[in-house]
Formats: structure tokens, sequence, C-alpha cells
């Protein structure tokens, strides 16, 4: 018999080419598909039918330490959405956000993913307070897509200024 073994060091979140890092202690990912596989469908003789669900859509909540560069990162992105509310802009803050468990077979993606909720802040006296929930959307979200690769080697804020500059927005 064999087992698998599970490691959260192991657990991978691409946004934008960016490898999020700096989870949280607890749970640090929740994702949630927003329909059910199949809707029952019970006439009036009681014969009960299935539908498959047409509804591809899910939330991802990632929930990141308060010093996590990811949230410097999602926080920049956001700054420059509100600051140039143009088409292009808006278009550009569409991205894939890919979940991947290199421990086991896991993966995932969120096509064209949005961010639709910012954290609430919190600060207090110790650091392991005010972790950040960002919220994503996707309307497909799909099993074994492609991995999005992580870019490591620039700041935080280049990297945000060269994939603004890479959508012709700056």
């Amino acid at each position: 018999m064999s087992s698998y073994v599970y490691s959260p060091k192991e657990v991978y979140v691409y946004y934008v080419g960016e490898s999020l890092m700096g989870f949280s202690d607890g749970t640090f990912l929740e994702v949630e598909i927003l329909s059910n596989e199949w809707t029952p469908r019970t006439g009036i003789d009681g014969v009960t039918s299935y539908h498959p669900k047409y509804n591809m859509s899910g939330t991802c909540t990632l929930t990141l330490q308060q010093g996590s560069t990811g949230n410097e990162f999602l926080s920049f992105l956001v700054s420059q959405i509100e600051q140039n509310m143009n088409p292009n802009i808006l278009e550009a803050a569409q991205s894939n956000l890919s979940i991947v468990d290199t421990s086991g077979t896991f993966n995932l993606l969120f096509e064209n993913a949005v961010i639709i909720k910012q954290p609430n802040i919190t600060f207090g006296k110790e650091a392991q307070q005010g972790p950040r929930k960002w919220v994503f959307h996707s309307s497909r979200v799909s099993y074994y897509g492609e991995i999005d690769e992580p870019v490591r080697t620039r700041s935080v804020v280049q990297r945000g200024l060269d994939f603004l500059e890479d959508q012709d927005i700056i």
C-alpha cells in the first residue's frame, strides 16, 4: 500500500509570473468551486434527472503573512489598477493564477483570475498578527493546467513595472 506525503513547503502559487511566498500559519490556501458537480431535477412524477455543471467559476483565498513580499507585489498591482483606470490596465489585471503541490499530483489553474477583494489590514504587537487574505476569482477553474514560471531575480517593484511595460500600459 502506497502512502502520500504532504508538505506545505511544496505548495507553490504563481500570479502574473510571480511566485507568491510567505504563507501564513494554519490554512493558507482555500479554493472554492462555486457550483455543484451535478444538479438534480426532480419532476412531479418523482423521476430525477441530473445535469452536469456548466459553471466552472471559483474563488481562491490566499493568506499571506503580514511581512510577505507577496503582499507588496499584489498591493503594487492593485494600486496600479486604481491609479490607471483605463482598458489596458484593467485587461492586464487578469492573469492566470496557478497552484501546484509538487509533493503530490495537484495542479490547479484559475484562468484570467482577478483580485476581487483586498485584505483587511490589521496591526498588532506581535508579527503573527495581521495575516493578509487576498481573494481571487476566475470564471474558469481547471485541473492540470500549465504552470506559470516564477521570476525570482528582480525586485518586487521592478517585476511589477516590467509587467505593466510588457502590457504596453506604461
